[in-house]
């Protein structure tokens, strides 16, 4: 018979194995659960890896006719996509590609040099081509659709001889297209460079362009445009940071035009502008128009009239007084309009306006402008300002009420605004939904204002639910952690006072990023 040890050993040897057990059937549960876990998403990779196949193997069997349209419309919404990238992929997509004309309607005519320099064959998706074969190969992928051509003229050539050498190499490609009539289907005409001798070298080109429909110089002088012009089809002329003059203007008989750009004009006294000023109106379809200074418009200009305008740029300069009865977008900047008649400079249907000046009294032109409509309203004001007078006076004068507008978004950028009228003027806009600030030196009192009052239990600005604060650029006068601090306690209490609150963001420093107030 066993004695009392041996019992009192073999009840422990058996506890000290039920608890091994038991640890043991713990972990072999944990182990199943985590191989049940590993099962599940084994499945989910092979689905995913299944469902990928498939949709690779449609796209392999694809017939090339929706192929091309597919690849198309890749091109289309990415201006800058290469095509080689699509004909890189396999054997099918290349065939599918180098079959599909649309996708190489785009060609880049260039000096000798680029090729060796540049690692791609295109660019920004354009085809380049500095010799007469491989212009020809990129036209025969080309089919027999629409062009869109781009000179680019080589920028600050050392020498006058090395601009002839470039604008000769150009000339010659030119009377390849031409010769091979490749210029009459050329919709598209761009100039890129920042030179004037290499584009006054092609003023002896014959531009024979009937179906051009738009036309882009960037920089440098053109010469001879006005022979691009000799066409009815044309519907966008952007001419920026050229010099020209009115006879590199459209002509009046531009039925078809709807998309004017001028930066830079160079006009010096009224006739001038009186002159550019009618034959902008003579363009019955204009719907998009911007100016671009430096220049001047004496106050005895006559009214611009564009019945059809819709987007309106005015940038340093002083324009004509116009009437524009559909205008959608109005852009200002550091610029303004010539006085006018009663009725002109006045924008009732405008839903985008956005002003950026130099200037603090500038609140009665926007009282003027008859600003009715307008949905968002973004301000700048860059000035240097030290005295008593230095707070946002139109805010102070209380005009951006529901008088005059009702704005659903409001944009203020690098202004000197006073918190307690900042807030007070946007109480008075029950139609605020977003809120965004950038470089305004606003601080706890802001934020703490956003806050729903307890001693009525409102909710101030109850369609505010965006709001976007932007210090990174300016010398904060509070500490930075208790601006945060007030701006997130003020979120919260809106969301817990019941306002769904979609964004709230606070960027303090470039390095620390945005902050999201919400979490």
């Amino acid at each position: 018979m066993p004695d009392q040890q041996d019992i009192k050993n073999a009840r422990e040897a058996i506890a000290t194995r039920q608890k091994r057990l038991a640890e043991l059937e713990e972990r072999r549960k944990l182990a199943e659960n985590e191989f049940e876990a590993i099962r599940e998403k084994r499945r989910a990779l092979e689905h995913d890896i299944t469902r990928n196949q498939e949709l690779l193997s449609k796209l392999r069997i694809m017939p090339n006719e929706m192929l091309s349209a597919v690849f198309t419309a890749y091109i289309e919404s990415d201006l800058d996509a290469s095509p080689w990238i699509l004909a890189s992929v396999n054997r099918a997509w290349r065939a599918a590609a180098l079959t599909t004309p649309s996708l190489w309607r785009k060609i880049t005519l260039v000096g000798n040099g680029w090729q060796s320099a540049c690692v791609s064959r295109t660019l920004r998706g354009s085809e380049l081509c500095c010799t007469g074969e491989q212009l020809k190969r990129a036209l025969k992928r080309a089919g027999v659709g629409p062009l869109e051509v781009t000179i680019l003229l080589e920028n600050a050539p050392k020498t006058q001889q090395r601009a002839r050498t470039i604008a000769n190499q150009i000339e010659i490609l030119l009377a390849i297209l031409r010769e091979e009539g490749f210029m009459q289907r050329i919709s598209t005409l761009r100039f890129e460079g920042k030179i004037g001798f290499v584009s006054s070298c092609l003023g002896s080109v014959a531009w024979e362009m009937p179906k051009l429909q738009n036309l882009v110089a960037e920089h440098g002088s053109i010469v001879g445009t006005k022979k691009m012009f000799d066409t009815s089809e044309l519907r966008s002329v952007r001419i920026h940071n050229t010099y020209w003059s009115m006879s590199d203007m459209p002509p009046a008989r531009s039925s078809k035009l709807k998309e004017l750009s001028l930066s830079g004009p160079k006009f010096m006294n009224d006739m001038d502008w009186k002159a550019l000023g009618a034959r902008i109106q003579s363009y019955s379809l204009l719907t998009h128009l911007e100016i671009r200074g430096p220049g001047t418009c004496w106050s005895n200009s006559s009214v611009l009239a564009l019945p059809r305008l819709t987007y309106l740029e005015i940038e340093h300069c002083k324009s004509w007084p116009i009437v524009v009865p559909n205008l959608q977008t109005l852009i200002i900047t550091k610029g303004e309009f010539a006085d006018g008649p009663p009725g002109s400079n006045q924008f009732p249907t405008v839903k985008v306006f956005r002003m950026d000046t130099q200037k603090y009294h500038w609140g009665n032109d926007i009282e003027n402008y008859q600003l009715r409509s307008i949905q968002t309203l973004d301000l700048r004001c860059m000035a240097s300002v030290t005295t008593n007078n230095s707070h946002f006076k139109l805010l102070e004068k209380n005009q951006l009420t529901t008088k005059l507008m009702k704005p659903v978004v409001i944009r203020l950028r690098d202004m000197l605004v006073h918190e307690k009228i900042l807030l007070d003027t946007l109480e008075a806009i029950p139609t605020l939904e977003t809120l965004e600030l950038t470089g305004c030196l606003v601080g706890k009192v802001f934020f703490a204002g956003l806050a729903p009052k307890k001693a009525t239990a409102t909710i101030p600005y109850p369609s505010l639910t965006t709001v976007k604060v932007d210090f990174s650029s300016k010398k904060l006068k509070e500490d930075p952690k208790s601006i945060k601090a007030t701006a997130k306690r003020a979120m919260k209490a809106r969301v817990l006072a019941g306002r769904d609150m979609l964004w709230a963001l606070l960027k303090v420093t470039e390095e620390a990023g945005w902050s999201d107030l919400l979490n």
